[in-house]
């Protein structure tokens, strides 16, 4: 069982130069990050396993890798609306956007009313959500 300092731990210990500059380039502001890629990630987040609590304290940190962490490990048919409607408004950079969107709420049971909410929102980031959830839908409809 992962606890959210061995994942804080894991990020520091993986941290790639290279990916930190390509972030500062990228002049993103309120978050950091350690640059790791999200191959890195994806297959550290499946030594995890789901963990809807762990996802939710790795959401309150403000590293990118954290947060996309979290949207890898979140148990999608526990969340809540009111989960969604917060975290939403923190996915300003449009890489935290994608993983939140195909990560976690490509898999949540109500996408099709999500995606229908948002789509017609005057939020920005809803707006930009919406479009990538019904990306998510066609994507999984193969009929």
């Amino acid at each position: 069982m992962f606890s959210k300092r061995d994942v804080l731990n894991y990020l520091n210990e993986n941290k790639d130069e290279r990916g930190i500059k390509h972030w500062e380039n990228a002049g993103v502001k309120g978050m950091s990050s350690v640059g790791i890629g999200v191959t890195k990630l994806k297959a550290f987040a499946k030594k995890i396993g789901k963990n809807h609590q762990l996802a939710l304290e790795l959401w309150d940190e403000p590293i990118f890798e954290s947060k996309t962490l979290a949207t890898l490990i979140d148990n999608a048919k526990i969340i809540t609306r009111q989960q969604i409607n917060q975290q939403v408004q923190e996915v300003n950079f449009w890489m935290l956007s994608h993983a939140y969107c195909n990560y976690l709420l490509a898999k949540y049971p109500a996408i099709t009313t999500l995606a229908e909410e948002w789509i017609k929102s005057v939020d920005v980031l809803e707006k930009r959500c919406g479009f990538q959830l019904y990306y998510q839908i066609a994507n999984n409809n193969k009929k």
